[in-house]
């Protein structure tokens, strides 16, 4: 953690440097600013659910024959322009998983910062509730396309949140844009509250080849917690993107030590490969996903007593069209898999969760 903090030392060093530039020279700016909304709105019916013993998915607790009208996101969002150096972002977030007390929608927070440009040569520093290197927006996020389709792999698996509060580094090595790094010290918990002493340190770098077409990416976290544990994520990325396509593979490693049965270590690995693709150009594509996921990877039957983890392998697959007729709306007839295999001998699989939705995605700006 100490060397976190004197990275953070550093940082605040280069911005009191800031103040000592020449500013005669630089012109009058004007601030502005522009709101936005995005909604994920679905209708979906299930094929197939497991009443007596669900597993943990979005739709674990549906059974067979369950339908609805469903709001996946609604994303309510201002950016605005103080100067050429200065720029913020409020974003709010609701959805019908996200429930008052009574049944009411209720929402959160998912941005909320100041993005201080140029803190040094080719570095942006983001103070506040922003989106984490796990959701790095030149990765996975970006390449995949289909947060309204599902969440990519980490954050669907709740291995790393999309968002945290605390402080961010994003820069580059080169005048292009090509290499580049995300550096962040933040709460770890996500869009709740701070409620322990211990920080989540993320880093990652990031490269663009072959004029954009090829993106690599790894990815390093480590996460202190009480009583000697902790937790380390690791994540690789690679994706290979051209006018016509999309192709990318994804790797996530998380050591949990000390959360497993007499403070062993639980260890979880997953991987995601997914492609879209155009049919007509700028009016159809066709999207597909396949994971694997393994929640323990040393499996003993006292180790998801000691952390909550159900003796599951999982596989997940998702397809789908994506019908754009107009700009910024997406129309996409897709079905949602998610299967089951008990690493525990003799105990049943939940039934496998087969959902088949028409979703909505509509950008408001």
């Amino acid at each position: 953690m100490w060397k976190s903090i004197t990275f953070l030392l550093i940082i605040f060093i280069s911005i009191g440097s800031t103040f000592a530039q020449d500013k005669t020279s630089v012109p009058r700016f004007l601030s502005s600013g522009n709101a936005y909304a995005t909604m994920f709105f679905e209708y979906y019916y299930m094929l197939q659910g497991d009443d007596i013993y669900p597993g943990r998915s979005e739709f674990a607790k549906n059974t067979t024959g369950d339908n609805a009208f469903s709001f996946r996101r609604v994303y309510l969002g201002y950016q605005h322009t103080f100067s050429e150096r200065f720029s913020g972002k409020v974003q709010l977030e609701a959805t019908d998983r996200t429930l008052l007390e009574g049944g009411q929608r209720g929402s959160f927070i998912k941005e909320a910062n100041l993005r201080w440009k140029n803190i040094y040569p080719l570095a942006d520093l983001i103070i506040g509730h922003s989106l984490t290197p796990v959701w790095s927006i030149e990765g996975s996020e970006f390449v995949w396309q289909y947060r309204s389709i599902e969440r990519t792999i980490a954050d669907m698996r709740r291995l790393r949140s999309s968002n945290d509060t605390g402080i961010r580094l994003k820069g580059s090595f080169n005048q292009s844009n090509t290499y580049g790094y995300n550096f962040m010290v933040g709460n770890g918990n996500s869009a709740r509250a701070e409620n322990d002493k211990y920080k989540l340190v993320y880093f990652n770098l990031w490269s663009k080849l072959f004029q954009n077409k090829l993106y690599l990416e790894i990815f390093q976290d480590y996460n202190e917690a009480a009583e000697n544990r902790y937790i380390a994520t690791t994540k690789g990325f690679v994706a290979w993107t051209t006018t016509s396509y999309t192709l990318a593979v994804e790797l996530v490693r998380q050591i949990r030590g000390g959360f497993g049965a007499d403070t062993d270590n639980i260890i979880i690995h997953g991987i995601s490969i997914f492609t879209h693709a155009n049919l007509v150009k700028d009016n159809l594509k066709v999207f597909g996903r396949l994971d694997s996921f393994n929640p323990d990877v040393y499996f003993t039957s006292n180790h998801y007593l000691a952390d909550g983890v159900k003796p599951f392998d999982e596989m997940f697959y998702t397809f789908g069209l994506d019908f754009i007729p107009e700009k910024n709306i997406h129309v996409m007839p897709n079905i949602w898999v998610n299967s089951y295999r008990n690493k525990t001998d003799g105990q049943l699989n939940p039934k496998t969760e087969i959902v088949a939705r028409l979703t909505f995605n509509v950008t408001f700006k």
